[in-house]
């Protein structure tokens, strides 16, 4: 028996009381998880989505240089 506050408690009773905080425990320690797995696969599809797109700029600039020396080398057809 545990002495708790002048009652007596039997260790029943003191594992019924701990029950809804193992439960508490239990879902934030779920729910961080889910958190965290969420957040690394939002930030790994944002990164990916910034890469494509400084790929496509990265082209474009490529592009465009390209495009400046064959005007420099062979003129305009006007």
């Amino acid at each position: 028996m545990i002495e708790w506050g002048g009652a007596a408690l039997k260790i029943e009773s003191w594992c019924l009381a701990l029950r809804p905080v193992a439960a508490q425990a239990v879902l934030f320690m779920c729910m961080n998880t889910a958190g965290i797995f969420i957040s690394y696969l939002s930030d790994r599809a944002q990164r990916q989505a910034f890469l494509e797109t400084r790929r496509c700029i990265e082209a474009r600039l490529r592009l465009e240089t390209e495009n400046q020396r064959q005007v420099s080398v062979c003129g305009r057809f006007d």
